[in-house]
């Protein structure tokens, strides 16, 4: 479902004939709404369905037409909710996640409806599930962590979506959900094997590199996230408003100044005073430390300060 994209990517989509362009015209982020729009559209096509929801970052092991696996889901009856594990993807593609993680990705469509939370909602309408099938030798590949600069962008704009959506949500309960590098660091690790992605790449498809638009005076790595956040920032007054959300790091401070550069011939001003960018410093501290005591009557105090 596109959502006013301006990258070309509705007109590529629209190039593949056994794709079904759904136009979003909400104004609004809202994940269930959305979603409800794509089950409607699928639920139009006669016959049993599948339906199957994965993020744009997130792929299927190559395995997974030819394996006994699917065809048991195949052959599921309607009700039936299909769970993957997770795999993700570290830069360099050396290595993947080897957590347990299931992640609900398909349900053998029986008509349920269809609720969720405005953001990170579940995907697709398990409200009448009958059982569950586990898949375990196809993995859902997952490419959240192989970019590294794209995950700082991309954590930065969802920081911000949340005090756009929830104002009176906390800065730390915000933090606590986008930033998680100690908790990460802790996750057993597997080495990534060609085979997840060969049938892909047999095809001609490119599951490894990494396109990444660069500013034109620092040579910084930019994306959409950062643009719209810039966008979000512009208006008088309003980088105040997100003054308490950890996103004012260097980088972010340098992406959005050559930003503004190139639109208005000057810079945005950090909005945060001295004291915000002291919390701000013990929770990026923190967030690589999470297991150690201190952190952890640290991140409690913040809390209990309101913040």
């Amino acid at each position: 479902a596109d959502q006013g994209s301006t990258d070309g990517s509705i007109e590529i989509a629209r190039s593949f004939p056994k794709v079904t362009v759904i136009e979003n015209r909400a104004r609004e982020f809202n994940e269930p709404e959305r979603q409800k729009l794509l089950i409607a559209a699928a639920r139009r096509i006669p016959g049993p369905r599948l339906l199957v929801a994965i993020d744009a970052d997130e792929i299927f092991s190559a395995n997974i037409l030819e394996h006994s696996e699917w065809r048991r889901v195949l052959e599921a009856t309607p009700g039936t909710v299909v769970t993957a594990r997770w795999a993700n993807l570290y830069p360099g593609a050396a290595e993947v996640s080897a957590g347990e993680y299931d992640l609900v990705c398909g349900i053998m469509d029986n008509d349920g409806e269809h609720s969720g939370e405005t953001i990170h909602s579940l995907r697709l309408p398990i409200s009448r599930e009958t059982g569950r099938i586990r898949l375990r030798d196809i993995r859902l590949l997952h490419y959240n962590f192989f970019d590294a600069d794209r995950l700082a962008s991309k954590r930065r704009w969802y920081m911000a979506l949340e005090r756009k959506l929830f104002p009176g949500k906390s800065a730390v309960e915000i933090f606590d959900k986008y930033n998680y590098t100690g908790v990460h660091a802790t996750v057993p690790r597997l080495p990534f094997t060609r085979e997840t992605i060969d049938q892909y790449e047999k095809l001609g498809i490119d599951m490894l590199s990494v396109d990444q638009e660069r500013l034109p005076e620092s040579g910084r790595p930019v994306y959409w996230y950062d643009r719209e956040l810039a966008d979000w920032l512009a208006p008088v007054g309003a980088a105040r408003k997100f003054r308490d959300v950890p996103i004012w790091t260097g980088e972010w401070l340098e992406i959005w100044n050559e930003i503004n550069r190139g639109r208005f011939g000057l810079e945005g001003r950090d909005p945060r005073p001295w004291w915000i960018k002291l919390i701000h410093a013990l929770m990026w501290f923190g967030d690589r430390h999470r297991f150690s005591w201190p952190v952890r009557v640290q991140f409690s105090l913040f809390r209990r300060l309101g913040f």
